[in-house]
């Protein structure tokens, strides 16, 4: 049975391109087409397509809009297709957190050079997209709804492995993702304390041309700083650094990362499974590494090294994977020491931070511009006990922490490490 399509944009011309490429790989069938986000709505219910590719600007509804209603009423696998980059990154991952699985630039004309390989790139993704289960999304909030996905657990699950490393200092907090890895980044550094006591190394498969738009809505949705790695660079507490397009990011000593040029052969550029190895040989037990939800298994060999190292590694749980491909990957490996769901991860973080924090006068600082981590986690729970009327407990689950005590366990201990 091919993949039945539903082509979504207002231009003739793209949904021509769209409708030529389809029509070159018998795998797929172009059922329908739609203009605007009401049309593409109404054609989605009626037809019921295995995969949508949907435009951002249309007329009417937008594509963020349409793709929420679509994921409400008759949800399928929804790919955005779209000119827009970087100068629109808000809108873009807003329709990500609507159910978008993944985002594209359009295709490049018949007569460009790169025409083919593109081409081929696009349809290989959308038939491995088009296996991806289908989870009903609310139309209102954009979050899943309970069901094929269950709900994070109250406690987290016990480790996979009876044989804990020991806690000792954290150097680099390391992510890898693919699809579905946006929003889930984005809801772990949310989880994060602003002045995090270490760098936060992060790969994410994307299309080249959107890891800026990636980058800037970070920023805007996490109040964390980000930058892109371009070349070599130490790396600096508190900051999250993305890997750039067309080149790996590997680390290159202990607290620095540079770039190693995409090979001929190589599957994916930038890979997770280079940035985890390369930590293994400098940082080895001293990195926290998760792994979080994607397509194939970039990471999972990386992981394994990693836990050989002595390092703590986290996998995202896979029944809470938007496609389970990467971790699950690393659990038949063997490589990872916890799989959590996403909103569990940052206390697990939090927790082998507190317990490998140093002890006594002699403690290194971790101050940047006068603040400690400790303190800036603790002014955000001040505020969140405000905002809560004073509940402490409430304040305490919103920065992540089970209850006043484990919050003022953390805090002492990190406010060892980083200094008054």
């Amino acid at each position: 049975m091919p993949i039945r399509v539903l082509i979504v944009d207002d231009s003739r011309t793209a949904c021509a391109a769209l409708r030529a490429a389809f029509a070159a790989d018998p795998s797929f069938e172009v059922i329908a087409e739609a203009a605007t986000g009401r049309e593409a709505v109404a054609k989605a219910e009626a037809s019921r397509p295995d995969l949508v590719t949907m435009d951002v600007f249309l007329p009417g509804s937008n594509g963020i809009e349409a793709t929420a209603a679509i994921m409400a009423s008759a949800p399928t696998r929804v790919v955005i297709v779209t000119s827009a980059g970087s100068e629109d990154p808000d809108l873009i991952y807003r329709a990500m957190q609507a159910g978008a699985l993944e985002v594209w630039p359009k295709p490049p004309s018949l007569s460009h050079p790169a025409y083919a390989a593109e081409i081929g790139r696009f349809l290989k993704a959308l038939k491995a997209l088009a296996r991806v289960p289908v989870v009903r999304r609310s139309v209102l909030s954009g979050r899943r709804e309970p069901g094929p996905i269950p709900a994070a657990r109250d406690e987290p699950r016990p480790p996979l492995s009876s044989s804990l490393p020991p806690p000792g200092p954290c150097d680099a907090l390391l992510i890898g993702a693919s699809t579905g890895g946006p929003p889930t980044i984005e809801e772990i550094l949310r989880g994060l304390p602003r002045d995090f006591p270490a760098p936060i190394v992060v790969v994410q498969h994307i299309t080249p041309g959107f890891i800026q738009g990636l980058a800037n809505w970070l920023v805007e949705c996490t109040n964390h700083p980000v930058e892109i790695i371009t070349n070599t660079r130490t790396l600096k507490s508190g900051r999250v650094y993305l890997a750039g397009d067309g080149s790996h990011t590997v680390f290159v000593s202990r607290h620095t990362v540079g770039i190693s040029p995409e090979k001929p052969g190589d599957l994916l550029c930038p890979s997770v499974d280079r940035l985890f190895e390369s930590a293994a040989d400098h940082l080895g037990a001293g990195c926290i590494a998760v792994l979080l939800t994607g397509m194939g298994s970039d990471g999972a060999r990386g992981l394994l090294k990693l836990k050989t190292a002595g390092a703590f590694t986290i996998v995202q749980a896979p029944e809470t994977c938007v496609v389970e491909g990467m971790p699950s990957a690393a659990l038949r490996l063997d490589a990872a020491i916890s799989a959590l769901a996403p909103r569990d991860i940052p206390r697990e973080v939090r927790k082998r931070l507190a317990a490998s924090a140093p002890q006594g006068p002699g403690a290194p600082s971790n101050k940047e511009e006068g603040t400690t981590a400790a303190d800036g986690f603790l002014s955000t729970y001040k505020v969140n006990r405000k905002r809560f009327g004073g509940r402490p407990s409430d304040a305490a689950a919103e920065n992540g922490s089970e209850d006043d005590d484990n919050l003022t366990t953390y805090y002492e201990a990190v406010k060892r490490k980083g200094g008054s």
